[in-house]
């Protein structure tokens, strides 16, 4: 598949489901199963667009895209990479598009280390530094790999060795000019003001994307969560009050932070749940008895978003699921796309 393809593919057909899994099965799993919406389309559009003007310009360019834990990222760009996966997983040994799990407390060495790793490079711990990365072009160049995405790129951010982020955005920009690939760096907003370290860098990060959360506050709003909602439930192997429901929606909304990890986890509890008291369906009891299982254990009941009693408010007081909020970002505001600087 090229990138020509892809771009078609995600302009040109709108799938609102998109299903990788195997048939319905205990325990049941919405892992498996991409479930499109809005900003999930939008997302995979400019990562495409980015691919593609790397590999007719032959030059290479960043993208950083950024979201709250559980908003998605990660989902994201390992869809992207299973696009091109489902045309060579019996091919290619090391797939067109690779993705690094940037380590804790992260070094350029253990970068390097991991770059390597997912590579397929069977001694990816020899060599110095600059031996190894001389490596990495190489099989970049050898396995034809077309773009590299770095996850969790905030633990740059966090590590107290500012000397080592001066390092790492140093050998990134190296690494993007030699190899002349596209690279992505996912994490959460504030993995952002590693940008701001080197203006060389800045330059090729001009592509910035934000994946919003969910939100309540318009029409517009309302109707794309309400329809994430009904697509989640038509997968349901079990019978279930309209997720999607006005009302439920809502509750929805404060329980997750607008954030589908946390709508995913929710529902696939309420579905064991469902199985295990026999009545094999979803109720407002049982979603509120999964939400304390799979969110919030210690949710007193008058906060418990599925409490028919509850008070609905945001859970992001200290001690609630959502205190931890990355607020780096203005977009978290709703604030939703790309900006060109």
């Amino acid at each position: 598949m090229t990138t020509d393809d892809v771009l078609e593919k995600l302009y040109g057909n709108e799938l609102r489901i998109d299903v990788h899994a195997t048939e319905s099965s205990l325990p049941f799993t919405l892992r498996s199963t991409r479930i499109a919406y809005p900003v999930y389309n939008q997302a995979l559009k400019e990562i495409a667009k980015l691919h593609h003007r790397s590999r007719i310009s032959g030059i290479g360019s960043g993208l950083f895209m950024g979201g709250q834990s559980g908003s998605g990222k990660t989902t994201i760009i390992k869809s992207y990479q299973q696009l091109f996966q489902d045309d060579h997983k019996h091919l290619r040994e090391v797939p067109q598009v690779v993705i690094v799990k940037t380590p804790a407390a992260p070094t350029v060495k253990s970068v390097v280390e991991a770059v390597l790793n997912s590579l397929g490079d069977p001694v990816a711990h020899r060599g110095s530094t600059e031996e190894r990365t001389q490596r990495i072009y190489h099989f970049i160049k050898q396995c034809h790999v077309e773009l590299l995405a770095f996850d969790e790129i905030q633990h740059f951010h966090d590590t107290k060795r500012n000397n080592e982020r001066t390092f790492f955005t140093d050998w990134l920009k190296n690494l993007i000019d030699e190899a002349h690939i596209p690279v992505v760096l996912v994490g959460m907003p504030r993995g952002e003001t590693l940008l701001k370290i080197s203006e060389q860098l800045a330059r090729r990060f001009t592509r910035r994307f934000y994946v919003r959360p969910f939100s309540f506050h318009s029409k517009q709003d309302q109707l794309e969560f309400r329809g994430l909602l009904k697509n989640i439930q038509l997968l349901l192997p079990i019978d279930s009050v309209p997720l999607h429901e006005a009302n439920l929606a809502r509750r929805f909304i404060f329980g997750s932070a607008g954030l589908i990890d946390y709508v995913i986890k929710t529902v696939e509890e309420a579905v064991s749940l469902g199985y295990a008291h026999g009545a094999r369906k979803i109720d407002l009891k049982v979603l509120a008895e999964a939400y304390k299982n799979a969110v919030w254990p210690d949710v007193p009941e008058l906060l418990n978003p599925f409490n028919e009693q509850a008070t609905l408010r945001r859970l992001d007081r200290v001690g609630e699921p959502f205190e931890l909020w990355d607020r780096t970002r203005v977009q978290d505001k709703n604030k939703a796309g790309v900006n060109d600087e």
